[in-house]
């Protein structure tokens, strides 16, 4: 999930995504993209850093800091990506709970799953979300790094933070899903009322010994009310390594929308098909506030792309 935010937003914007290929290749592959552009006020910031932060093994390392300044009460949407690699051609594994978006001290949000990366060619991937109403004045916010391998690693991160009008996060534990059963893995109720975006980031790890395909296409989804209708998911299959691989779990980005909604309910659901295969989630679901506004007056926008 890559992220920007565009201060200077023209009107009826286009914004692309592409995908720069360095090796040919006599195969062919898919690729399912997904974009969302929220609308904010002024008050969006973002942080990302253009120089990898080294962290020692075994070490603990600030990737970005940002540090704001909303009132009291603000409610906030918090998202982060992370890239990091390594440059030995073995895989080592930094450990669940090991990347981490931390307000003032506090791991607010982190990664569910063991992951690792192979190389500079093969780094790890991790999204991160997190929704709340800040009690202090000041925040200081930073994407943490800890390195439980026994390698150097060299960390890359985007943090982006905005207002919102309202907002409900939630944070599952592991789940363990069953080979061709579509299990919940995350139930997000709210009382949100109007229009209604979502930002889930569903997860998976594989613990067991063969690698696959862990899920076909259409085979995790992000619901509304527990409907099917409509309903977001990934279009190509999601392939894990086995679990002594660095591609043994990964993170899935799913956007939504929904208009004129009371009370909405948010589910993700995975549906394995393969044992051993494990699910997490993390879904912030938060009021867009659409104003009229006139047009010399300037707004955020904050792109996001999900690619799997």
């Amino acid at each position: 999930m890559l992220m920007a935010i565009d201060d200077a937003p023209a009107g009826n914007d286009t914004y692309t995504f592409e995908i720069n290929t360095t090796r040919a290749s006599t195969t062919t592959g898919f690729v399912h993209v997904q974009g969302m552009v929220i609308k904010a006020d002024a008050d969006a910031q973002w942080t990302y850093n253009t120089t990898a932060v080294s962290v020692a093994a075994g070490g603990t390392g600030t990737v970005v800091t940002l540090s704001t300044n909303y009132p009291a009460g603000t409610k906030v949407v918090v998202l982060a990506y992370v890239l990091a690699y390594h440059t030995s051609y073995l895989h080592y594994f930094v450990g669940a709970g090991n990347v981490k978006i931390v307000l003032d001290g506090t791991v607010v949000s982190s990664n569910q799953f063991n992951t690792a990366a192979y190389e500079t060619v093969q780094p790890l991937h991790v999204n991160l979300c997190f929704g709340t109403t800040l009690t202090t004045s000041t925040q200081t916010w930073t994407v943490e790094f800890t390195n439980g391998s026994i390698r150097e690693y060299y960390v890359y991160a985007i943090l982006v933070i905005f207002s919102v009008d309202d907002v409900v996060f939630l944070d599952t534990a592991s789940v363990a899903l069953s080979n061709g059963v579509q299990v919940t893995v995350g139930d997000l109720t709210t009382s949100l009322q109007g229009n209604v975006a979502v930002i889930a980031i569903a997860s998976a790890d594989n613990a067991g010994t063969t690698s696959g395909t862990a899920f076909n296409a259409n085979y995790v989804v992000l619901q509304l009310n527990n409907s099917a209708t409509d309903q977001i998911s990934n279009l190509v299959g999601w392939h894990l390594d086995p679990n002594n691989y660095h591609g043994r779990s990964g993170t899935l980005p799913l956007f939504r929308f929904d208009t004129r909604v009371t009370n909405p309910s948010y589910q993700v659901k995975m549906t394995a098909r393969t044992d051993g295969i494990n699910g997490e989630a993390k879904i912030v679901a938060f009021k867009i506030v659409t104003p009229v506004v006139p047009r010399r007056c300037r707004r955020s926008r904050i792109t996001i792309l999900g690619v799997c």
